[in-house]
């Protein structure tokens, strides 16, 4: 034990030869002494360590997930004085544990108000069971909902989900027609059929209907299921074969998931069960493969995803998105690189992520905050429209590819045009 002690004759007390010089020689430091002051000076290295790894990533403009997340919920709220997550991997919040995984940060844009519902079909302090029921008795002068575009007329259709109504929107002149007001209805997404030349419409009261824009008639295609009549029809979707993929809603949340999704197939009548346990589902797209269904669940506030089989079956569906808010998501769409793009009901924006989850932009409504539902328009399909039901007003913004109208539309165009 004599002799002169050398703390760098040993690689782990390397460096810190200088905090033992006071240490007497012929008195060796206790290992609890060398422990501590080793472990000292390596926890000073890593957190300068840390320090110059968040710098590098704060100069090469990248931004983690946390730092998103609280951009998104509270853009105004001056980051530097946020408290600290705490440290322990006992208390790790989710934003805190994605804490350094950097990430390209999305893109920030605002639509513009291309169009507004006119005044002359506007019903200020208007009630009806929509508004009482689903509004809580507040009046509303209109709620629009359902957009859908028909290339071939230049048309934007709408519903107007309170009093019943469809109006068609000519988007080179941006004049208001109504095209069909009926009783004991309430009107909510649509789709269209270019073989036949018919509106597809879930109705919440009536079931699936099928309207011609062109008379205004309009048929039940569906309201009952195994003998009882449907919920509440939300919203659809097309098929290539042309099924029609259809959300019934009713009043279903959390309390009570058992809303459900069907699959429809006109030519037969039969009905497939596709989800039975969905806390309000909402919007849903069809991916370009017609692979997997995209389900927004409102009252989960998230966006399912749920691969389809050969056998027309449903296996291991799971969230793709979650989200937060007093509503939740609404409608959903496609890109031709695969985005998805998620109206947010009470959020005032569209989500849009890439096809793996990842948040791609974020596009800010300049009206109101009841970004209900969207689709794609225009020549080359660029251009997306966004409904803003909250002032009753049909948003856009340009997008850098084409968006995805479904496999019967595309068939329709390639083969006649």
């Amino acid at each position: 034990m004599g002799g002169t002690w050398r703390t760098d004759d040993h690689p782990r007390w390397a460096g810190s030869a200088h905090a033992l010089a006071s240490c007497s020689r012929t008195a060796p430091p206790t290992a609890r002494q060398l422990i501590t002051r080793a472990g000292g000076g390596k926890g000073k290295r890593k957190k300068e360590k840390r320090k110059k790894s968040r710098k590098k990533e704060e100069d090469s403009g990248t931004l983690c997930w946390r730092g998103h997340l609280e951009r998104l919920i509270s853009p105004t709220v001056d980051q530097k004085s946020r408290p600290r997550e705490p440290t322990s991997s006992l208390f790790l919040s989710p934003l805190a544990m994605l804490e350094g995984w950097g990430f390209p940060q999305p893109r920030q844009l605002t639509a513009t108000v291309a169009y507004r519902l006119p005044d002359e079909f506007r019903r200020p302090g208007g009630q009806s069971e929509h508004s009482r029921n689903q509004k809580r008795g507040r009046p509303v002068d209109s709620f629009l909902e359902g957009p859908v575009y028909v290339r071939e007329t230049g048309t934007l259709y709408v519903t107007d989900i309170p009093y019943g109504r469809v109006f068609a929107v000519d988007l080179a002149t941006g004049a208001w027609r109504l095209v069909v007001e009926y009783e004991g209805g309430e009107p909510n997404g649509m789709a269209w059929h270019p073989a036949e030349r018919r509106l597809y419409v879930a109705d919440f009261c009536r079931g699936i209907l099928r309207l011609d824009p062109a008379t205004g008639r309009v048929e039940t295609l569906l309201d009952r299921w195994n003998g009882e009549h449907l919920r509440g029809p939300n919203d659809l979707v097309l098929g290539g074969d042309g099924s029609v993929f259809f959300t019934d809603q009713g009043m279903t949340g959390l309390q009570d998931p058992t809303g459900r999704v069907f699959r429809l197939h006109p030519p037969t009548g039969r009905v497939d069960l596709l989800l039975r346990n969905c806390p309000s589902p909402n919007g849903l797209v069809l991916d370009a493969a017609e692979t997997t269904l995209f389900v927004a669940q409102t009252r989960d506030n998230a966006v399912w995803c749920a691969p389809l089989y050969p056998d027309g079956s449903v296996q291991r569906t799971g969230r793709f998105a979650s989200y937060g808010g007093v509503g939740g998501p609404d409608g959903l769409a496609l890109d031709v690189e695969g985005n998805l793009f998620v109206a947010h009901s009470t959020l005032g924006c569209v989500f849009v992520h890439r096809p793996n989850g990842l948040p791609l932009a974020r596009i800010q409504s300049p009206a109101g905050h009841g970004t209900t539902n969207l689709t794609w328009g225009g020549p080359d399909l660029k251009t997306l429209y966004i409904v803003e039901s909250q002032s009753g007003s049909i948003l856009t913004v340009p997008w850098h590819c084409p968006g995805v109208l479904g496999k019967l539309y595309a068939g329709w165009m390639e083969h006649d045009h």
